[in-house]
């Protein structure tokens, strides 16, 4: 079975390429086949453009909606994101802080 198409969607106010999410999925070999869909300096509610994605046109897609300062680190994210679909409609990723810091330019634990 072929895999599900996977699309990141993520919004800022301001540069969404100097954003740490960025930084944490560009060259990845785990993202390759990921769509990424990023909003600069935005001024619209993020609901407005969420909404979009919610849309029978993207019903066979996963579409993972994620704030522009989150650092994804776990390599395997994506593979968790498909394995999440297969048993639930819906999914949610919580996290917080551990006290590291993570410096943009060098890669996380």
């Amino acid at each position: 079975m072929k895999n599900k198409k996977v699309i990141i969607v993520s919004v800022s106010a301001t540069d969404i390429n100097a954003s740490l999410l960025v930084k944490s999925t560009i060259n990845r070999s785990d993202m390759s086949d990921v769509e990424f869909v990023g909003i600069s300096n935005n001024t619209n509610s993020l609901a407005s453009i969420y909404n979009k994605y919610i849309t029978e046109e993207y019903k066979d897609t996963i579409v993972v909606f994620v704030h522009d300062d989150v650092y994804i680190a776990d390599g395997d994210f994506i593979t968790k994101c498909r394995h999440a679909v297969k048993q639930f409609d819906v999914f949610g990723v919580a996290g917080g802080s551990n006290g590291i810091t993570i410096e943009p330019n060098k890669p996380a634990l």
